[in-house]
């Protein structure tokens, strides 16, 4: 059992904001937002690869929430993404240990938030969380989600196939490899808010 004190300096620092979009640890409003939005198949189940793995019983909307000491004792770090102008929920970045894992609300797509995202992550948060690497997956239907991976700087590092949860047959996955130090496109204007 972790026994250490909270690290309130990670969890500010892990504060990020660019020219169109606030990233912060998850709080309980973000946490049912993101909820809701991965209710909808067509983000669910890309992510998820089928219906979510967990039994929620009324704890998707709790499920999200980022707690002071989450990294240092699981390794996990749940980022709420908001658009500054309106404040609306524009996705949602998790680093698990040394995976990375995303979505983008799909009033969102098809607008480059998802690369800002995740660029600015894997440039300034992964540092921040002291990663040397970062691994990914995406279903290999998703192509935008792909492009969203190499155009950051990820390389294709194998195939597996996995069953698809909570339905019959298989789908095929794709890895996804990143050195940090490699993040290949121009400063994307953040600054440490």
């Amino acid at each position: 059992m972790w026994t250490g004190q909270p690290n309130e300096r990670l969890e500010s620092a892990c504060r990020v904001e660019t020219a169109r979009v606030s990233i912060y640890p998850c709080d309980e409003l973000a946490s049912r937002e993101i909820a809701e939005v991965l209710a909808d198949p067509r983000v669910g189940d890309p992510y998820w690869g089928g219906r979510p793995p967990l039994v929620w019983n009324g704890q998707a909307e709790k499920h999200w929430i980022q707690h002071v000491d989450d990294f240092e004792r699981i390794a996990r770090m749940n980022l709420a993404v908001r658009e500054r102008t309106n404040g609306d929920l524009v996705g949602m970045v998790q680093f698990d240990g040394d995976e990375l894992n995303y979505f983008v609300s799909p009033s969102y797509w098809r607008r480059g938030y998802g690369t800002e995202v995740v660029e600015t992550c894997c440039r300034v948060l992964a540092r921040v969380l002291n990663l040397k690497h970062l691994r990914a997956s995406v279903i290999r239907e998703n192509v935008p989600s792909r492009r969203i991976l190499e155009n950051v700087g990820f390389k294709f590092d194998g195939l597996t196939i996995r069953s698809w949860n909570g339905r019959s047959g298989s789908v095929a996955v794709l890895q996804y490899k990143l050195r940090v130090s490699k993040v290949s496109r121009g400063d994307p204007g953040y600054s440490n808010a």
